[in-house]
């Protein structure tokens, strides 16, 4: 896909069984045996973790160990509600730069390959998002972006904003 340093795989692993209730006996082992059965790209959330980024710690700790950051595509989501307030909506523009951050932090790389807003809402003008989506890749910090969760009307409104280059992904 365009934007991206590498093609995005046909399947993708996605990073809740790595904390909590969810959480597999041996994240690393999970971890390992899906990446040498051939799948390169792992989607993870803010969502997906407590306080402390659990989630996307264990997935950047495992792709820091193993030296495979430009061997894997590391997806992130944010804008989400979430610890220790899961009722606070959190789809704003100034919450796009703070969870990229968090997000590369925890994950202890420097960049995403990809970032999706997790959720929507309907209260705040899709332009708004828009560029402060566009300004985390215009820095360098974010290949490409795109959506989750967002209704039809609203994801015509972004594709009709966003600049072409780099895409953004729904």
């Amino acid at each position: 896909m365009a934007g991206l340093s590498r093609p995005l795989p046909p399947v993708i692993q996605g990073a809740t069984p790595l904390f909590g209730a969810t959480l597999v006996s041996d994240p690393q082992r999970l971890l390992d045996e899906v990446y040498e059965a051939g799948v390169d790209a792992f989607d993870s959330g803010l969502a997906y973790a407590d306080e402390g980024g659990t989630c996307d710690g264990r997935l950047g700790s495992w792709v820091v160990n193993r030296g495979i950051r430009e061997a894997v595509t590391l997806i992130g989501k944010g804008c989400h509600p979430g610890p220790p307030d899961w009722t606070t909506p959190r789809v704003r523009p100034e919450a796009v730069a703070i969870d990229v951050a968090a997000t590369l932090d925890r994950m202890g790389t420097d960049r995403l390959d990809l970032w999706l807003f997790h959720r929507d809402d309907p209260s705040v003008p899709v332009g708004e998002l828009v560029d402060a989506a566009q300004h985390q890749v215009a820095s360098g910090l974010v290949d490409a972006w795109g959506v989750s969760n967002w209704p039809t009307a609203r994801l015509r409104q972004a594709l009709a904003l966003a600049d072409p280059s780099p895409p953004i992904v729904t």
